[in-house]
């Protein structure tokens, strides 16, 4: 979900305002989980990198953005990734150590103690 915060700190969807009144560091990528028990939680949120144009989605450990377009840059690629944060660090981990972070990072947002360090 991307948001833009507003003066109080409430958020409107994208779009709803003009483009003009949009920066770079009014936009916020929010990460959640979401389950039939717990509901929506917050799980992370921050700031759209400066250098990014657009969200594109998610495959974890990687949030995947499209780049600003920038005739001086020499990396012709327009896809960047940011590393999730519980993921910093340990960016090149195989799918089993990516799928027990997720579950313990699952169960410490929700406050479930007992079964984050199982």
């Amino acid at each position: 979900m991307i948001g833009r915060g507003k003066g109080g700190g409430g958020y409107n969807s994208v779009g709803k305002d003009s483009a003009e009144e949009k920066t770079v560091s009014e936009f916020e990528i929010c990460s959640f989980f979401v389950t039939t028990d717990n509901g929506i939680v917050l799980h992370d949120r921050y700031l759209r990198p400066s250098e990014a144009d657009a969200f594109i989605g998610v495959v974890m450990p990687f949030h995947y953005f499209m780049k600003r377009p920038d005739p001086l840059r020499e990396d012709r690629s327009f896809v960047m990734t940011k590393t999730s944060r519980d993921f910093i660090g340990i960016e090149d981990a195989n799918a089993d150590t990516v799928k027990a972070i997720a579950d313990l990072s699952f169960h410490l947002t929700i406050g479930n103690m007992d079964e984050a360090f199982k």
